[in-house]
């Protein structure tokens, strides 16, 4: 003990013992600090996804509840439309309907003759454009126009395809429901986005004492629509996504 406290009081036992001492608290020091570290890491990333979470549902929660305003308008306008009436003046009523409203990808009017109008925004180049289909004994022509100025429409593209609205989920579960209703997610036509549509069906003329289909209408978003607006509001650099599960 004599030995130890002399070599500690000399100075060559003081620069040979203070290098250990030093790292001993450097090491207990780095450890306490890391798991410090660690644990307020931990807490500030799940108080951080909680926060962006709580953000996300409302977003997303503002741009659902778009639909019913939307339908209410497109209500109306399909009353007063049917397949044999000019389709330029009603797309672009369908484009005031759909521009400004965030996460909003189609907008459409189906008719029990197998018609489909609406307007939809390209996944190609982001433009909204719209479409005029119809089931012909030779397959659905299917009609592109670019939304030109002057309410007129410009030819964009044409193919035949296999659509037919009535044969859709959405405009079955329309039809069969008594009031507006939510699809559950499905494969988009088209795109093969997964989304989701709110739907109702517009009945009068009363017909054997009820009134009759005159046509269904819906109000589109889609995982691409949905994750556009996500990305605006996004906390902090992070990025967040609309994902299929």
């Amino acid at each position: 003990m004599a030995r130890f406290s002399a070599a500690i009081a000399s100075p060559l036992g003081v620069l040979t013992i203070l290098p250990l001492l030093v790292a001993a608290v450097g090491l207990v020091l780095t450890v306490v600090g890391q798991r410090a570290l660690q644990d307020s890491n931990l807490t500030m990333a799940r108080d951080r996804i909680d926060e962006e979470t709580a953000l996300v549902a409302r977003t997303i929660g503002i741009a659902l509840e778009q639909s019913d305003p939307i339908l209410d308008r497109l209500g109306a306008l399909a009353r007063q439309h049917d397949p044999a009436k000019p389709y330029a003046p009603v797309a672009h009523a369908l484009l005031d309907l759909m521009v400004g409203h965030a996460g909003v990808s189609y907008v459409s009017i189906s008719f029990p003759d197998g018609t489909f109008q609406g307007v939809y925004r390209d996944v190609q180049d982001g433009q909204i454009r719209a479409q005029d289909s119809r089931v012909s004994p030779s397959g659905t022509v299917v009609k592109r126009f670019i939304l030109a100025g002057h309410g007129t429409l410009e030819p964009y593209q044409e193919e035949r395809t296999n659509y037919d609205p009535r044969l859709r989920s959405f405009y079955a579960l329309a039809v069969a429901a008594p009031g507006r209703v939510w699809t559950k997610p499905y494969p988009f036509f088209k795109t093969h986005f997964t989304g989701i549509t709110r739907t109702e069906a517009i009945r009068f003329n009363m017909a054997r004492g009820r009134p009759e289909l005159h046509a269904v209408i819906t109000v589109d978003f889609d995982v691409a629509a949905l994750s556009a607006i996500l990305s605006r509001i996004s906390l902090g650099g992070a990025t967040t996504l609309a994902v299929r599960r």
